[in-house]
């Protein structure tokens, strides 16, 4: 059972009837294999340091699980357990190094990224663990573009031409022409390298079923202004994955202004953050991986 399928698994279980408290010795050994998996993946993130890496990666796991009312005493001493899981795995080849190997998606998103979910619902930070998952899906990344056999994509030239001069008017352009933003009216207020910001109007279109405005509206409008400033770098930005938070219902009668910036870029990746408000009051809030492909 992988980390992060627990907090699904323990609400599986009630609704069936079976009732597991998250500090239950059950529930404990649900999270078993997450605790165990966590740091065996350093082989995919490249550190060769297997001692540093449990150091750094241990206490965040700790504390986040620790929040859940789960506790390892094993990670007391985080270099210790380290040492020990790698010595009892050293002639393994752990499942997700196999994967990067044969250029198949990881299970990053089952194990690293629940860390950094649930430190962020708990307010831990967790830099360690997001490092990782960003460079287990940057590999891959890499792995899929190596797919491709050409270096161009479905782009036309004119847009590949002024993402590589980094036209940022016929970037623009190019962007508000694309039909489902002309479908919305999704419009460009400022557009420089790196940061950009985005009105969505009110419009009789926007209501789904329960009179607010419909959330695929304002995804569209988050992806339009993230793919505006990813792009406005020097190279094609493609999306590796994305989450957003509905933090209030917008009302399909008023606008909706998106702002993204690009808050740092690692060599070929860059993260990119996107804030949707309405009337001054935030809607959502997005944060996108995005790699930005060879010319």
């Amino acid at each position: 059972m992988a980390c992060g399928a627990f907090i699904q698994v323990l609400d599986l279980a009630d609704l069936t009837g079976v009732h597991l408290s998250e500090g239950s010795a059950a529930a404990g050994e649900i999270l078993e294999k997450g605790k165990h998996a966590a740091p065996l993946h350093q082989p995919v993130a490249g550190d060769h340091s297997v001692g540093g890496y449990g150091q750094l990666v241990h206490p965040e796991v700790d504390g986040a699980v620790f929040h859940k009312g789960i506790d390892f005493p094993e990670l007391d001493d985080p270099l210790d357990f380290s040492l020990k899981a790698f010595a009892s795995t050293k002639d393994n080849r752990v499942s997700m190094l196999q994967d990067v190997e044969a250029g198949r998606p990881t299970e990053i998103g089952n194990l690293n990224e629940v860390i950094v979910s649930e430190g962020r619902r708990y307010s831990i930070p967790t830099p360690y663990n997001e490092a990782v998952s960003w460079l287990t899906r940057g590999v891959e990344e890499r792995n899929r573009q190596k797919r491709f056999v050409t270096e161009s994509g479905n782009e036309s030239e004119a847009v590949r031409n002024a993402i590589k001069k980094e036209d940022l008017e016929a970037l623009r352009g190019a962007l508000e022409a694309s039909p489902l933003a002309r479908a919305l009216s999704i419009r460009f207020t400022e557009f420089e390298a790196g940061r950009a910001t985005a009105r969505l109007p009110g419009t009789a279109q926007l209501p789904n079923f329960l009179g607010y405005t419909h959330t695929g509206a304002l995804f569209t409008l988050a992806e339009q202004t993230m793919a505006a400033v990813a792009n406005s770098l020097g190279h094609v930005g493609l999306p590796l994955n994305c989450d957003i938070q509905f933090l209030n219902a917008a009302d399909p009668a008023k606008d909706v202004i998106a702002s993204a910036r690009v808050i740092d870029t690692q060599g070929r990746i860059a993260r990119v953050q996107v804030e949707i408000t309405q009337d001054g009051q935030t809607v959502a809030k997005v944060s996108e991986m995005v790699f930005l492909r060879k010319k």
